[in-house]
């Protein structure tokens, strides 16, 4: 019972790492786009 439990929690340490990496990913991302954005809507000599 007790390997059962902590493969269980392996698993979710490893989902939990994996989902934290991907959401830092996407908040990059989003970060870039909306940097390029934001320099396109503002006039070059702002």
């Amino acid at each position: 019972m007790n390997q059962i439990k902590r493969h269980v929690l392996t698993v979710l340490a490893f989902v939990a790492g994996e989902a934290l990496v991907c959401l830092m990913l996407v908040v990059a991302l989003t970060c870039k786009v909306n940097e390029r954005i934001g320099r396109k809507e503002k006039p070059p000599g702002e």
